[in-house]
C-alpha cells in the first residue's frame, strides 16, 4: 500500500526524524472541524485480490498509545450536488478567461 496524493489534502506530514528509511511523506487532508487527519492510500493488485479473498486489512500505529483510528471504503467529504459542480466550473473558466482578457489589455497599454 502506498499514501498517494487527492484533491482534498492540505497537508504534507513528512516522516519522522531518524524514520526517513521506514516512512514515508503522508498526503493528508486536516479537518479542522473534528480534528482529524485523513490520508488516501493505493494498493496493489495483489493486496486487492488478498483483501477480496481473506477480508482482512491490518492496522498498525507506531506508538506507545494506540490514537483513535478509523478506515473506510467510502469518500470522506461531502461533495456538492453535480449542478453545483457545473456551476463553480463556469465560474471558474468565466474568471479564467477574464483575468486573460485583463492580463492581454495590461501588455498591450
Amino acid at each position: 500500500m502506498k499514501p498517494i496524493k487527492f484533491k482534498e489534502q492540505n497537508k504534507v506530514m513528512l516522516a519522522p526524524k531518524g524514520m526517513e528509511k521506514d516512512c514515508e511523506s503522508l498526503n493528508c487532508h486536516f479537518d479542522t472541524q473534528h480534528k482529524q487527519y485523513i490520508s488516501k492510500w493505493k494498493l496493489s493488485w495483489r493486496e486487492r485480490l488478498k483483501i477480496l479473498f481473506t477480508g482482512h486489512l491490518w492496522l498498525g500505529v507506531n506508538s506507545f498509545a494506540l490514537p483513535p483510528v478509523w478506515m473506510s471504503t467510502e469518500f470522506p467529504f461531502v461533495r456538492p450536488p453535480k449542478k453545483l459542480q457545473r456551476m463553480i466550473s463556469r465560474v471558474k473558466v468565466r474568471n479564467a478567461v477574464r483575468a486573460a482578457l485583463r492580463d492581454a489589455a495590461k501588455e498591450q497599454s
